[in-house]
């Protein structure tokens, strides 16, 4: 018989979670973030960020700590995104809430998370799966975590945790993208 969740550490069922989206505007120069409850989301956050498109969309992998010696039992996942103007956002969930990093560049957000060096990084996109329609922006993805509810859904290491979310995010937007591009190979 397995362990119940119950005798889980706290803050890996939820007992942090914040309810809140953590946005970093500019990691390339300094680290002040800006917390959102959901209301906020669709009022506050949405004024704030630009409208660039996505031009790719990347997710990648990384060791839970520097001592893990492999990956591939538990890892954590997380999405970037490269707008059409040249900024890179990662977007990830931890055990207190959803995390938006902006930064000037590709290592600043996926080498780094609140400046702190990220271990064993790795890369899980194919060039096929990176496709996203030419339309999406920073603000429909925000949109998404606010209509989907993502911040009313407590972080659990085994039920909701960051691989759940990235994949969600991932499927929401990049899936669309590649049946997007199905639909106007015959108009060409």
């Amino acid at each position: 018989m397995g362990s119940s969740s119950s005798s889980l550490p706290e803050n890996l069922t939820g007992g942090d979670w914040t309810y809140r989206l953590y946005y970093y505007y500019d990691v390339s120069s300094h680290y002040q973030s800006y917390s959102y409850s959901d209301s906020e989301l669709k009022t506050k956050l949405l004024e704030e960020l630009y409208d660039d498109n996505i031009a790719r969309l990347f997710r990648f992998t990384c060791k839970l700590s520097p001592i893990q010696v492999t990956k591939y039992l538990a890892h954590h996942k997380f999405i970037i995104c490269r707008t059409s103007t040249d900024w890179y956002y990662s977007i990830e969930k931890n055990t207190k809430g959803i995390y938006i990093q902006r930064g000037g560049s590709l290592s600043r957000v996926r080498d780094y998370f609140l400046g702190e060096e990220r271990s064993g990084i790795s890369s899980n996109s194919s060039a096929f799966n990176e496709m996203i329609s030419s339309s999406t922006t920073i603000k429909d993805i925000v949109r998404w975590i606010y209509e989907s509810s993502q911040l009313d859904q407590p972080y659990h290491v085994i039920q909701s945790n960051c691989q759940d979310f990235a994949g969600r995010l991932h499927d929401k937007f990049a899936v669309d993208a590649i049946d997007d591009a199905a639909l106007n190979m015959g108009n060409h």
